[in-house]
């Protein structure tokens, strides 16, 4: 039984894929593909003009293909979560020692459960499909919140490069240059390139440091996110109409946009404090 309803969302999930393709993705492919042939065809432009405009002409369809993944992943995630608790549930009912019919009661009662997570969330792909055809149909710039939280990261960044890392990176270059200028003491190959290693690990320490609180940033903001469609979904009866839809996805994005607010306001003392560890050099960073 359970690899039926498997297969059922495998199929579910497969012809949403196709759908989508067919009705948004294929051509955004399309105009990317036209896109890049022109950069392409633009006989004075010098080779890293063209790579930049064949960059550009790609960003609408990764983008929309980023938001498609992103939400198919957090709807495998809600169902697999869903399937967990059916499993959680039933191991607090069974017995300490379960005998072959104790065995057999509770394996019909987890995958009746499980069952009904799949009818659910199956039922709930139309309204899913509709809400991402609308974001994809406005373009990349629509897709929810994304584009303010890119810019106050991409910021974030560029000040912390100005302030900190552009200095790092410079005494980096200044050291590997005292390295392969110690003509006097003849060090080895092998001692050259450990000495460049050597000026390489404080910049090295300092981007990881860097790299480490902006996932931890992402995922916390991830959660957020996550939280209002799991609050917002529990509210959900099986069967909304049409009318209704539209009032859950306005409290799904007023929840969303409280979640970008709240982790946007926390980006100057979240560089304060990145700033203070790399300011104190790295020794403080390598205990972030």
């Amino acid at each position: 039984m359970i690899q039926q309803q498997r297969q059922r969302i495998e199929q579910a999930v497969t012809e949403m894929i196709n759908d989508m393709d067919k009705t948004h993705l294929r051509k955004m492919q399309t105009d990317m593909h036209l896109c890049a042939a022109k950069c392409c065809q633009d006989t004075s432009a010098s080779v890293d003009s063209v790579q930049r405009c064949v960059d550009r002409c790609s960003q609408p369809l990764t983008r929309a293909q980023n938001y498609v993944q992103h939400e198919l992943g957090e709807f495998q995630g809600r169902l697999q979560r869903c399937v967990m608790q059916c499993n959680d549930d039933i191991k607090v009912k069974m017995p300490a020692n379960p005998s072959e019919d104790d065995i057999a009661k509770f394996t019909d009662q987890f995958e009746r459960c499980a069952v009904k997570c799949v009818d659910k969330h199956v039922g709930l792909i139309p309204s899913m499909m509709k809400t991402m055809k609308s974001v994809l149909a406005k373009g990349p710039e629509a897709i929810p919140q994304r584009k303010r939280i890119e810019k106050a990261v991409s910021e974030m960044i560029h000040d912390m490069y100005k302030s900190h890392l552009r200095k790092m990176q410079s005494n980096m270059h200044l050291c590997a240059v005292n390295c392969c200028d110690d003509l006097g003491h003849r060090p080895t190959l092998e001692n050259v390139q450990s000495c460049i290693e050597d000026c390489a690990a404080p910049l090295l320490r300092a981007q990881d440091y860097i790299q480490h609180e902006l996932g931890l940033f992402q995922s916390n903001l991830q959660n957020c996110v996550m939280q209002c469609d799991d609050n917002v979904r529990s509210d959900v009866p099986m069967n909304t109409h049409e009318s209704d839809i539209s009032k859950y996805r306005y409290q799904y994005e007023c929840c969303t946009m409280k979640c970008v607010d709240k982790y946007i306001g926390l980006i100057p003392s979240m560089m304060r404090s990145i700033k203070t560890v790399l300011a104190n050099g790295p020794n403080d960073i390598k205990q972030a």
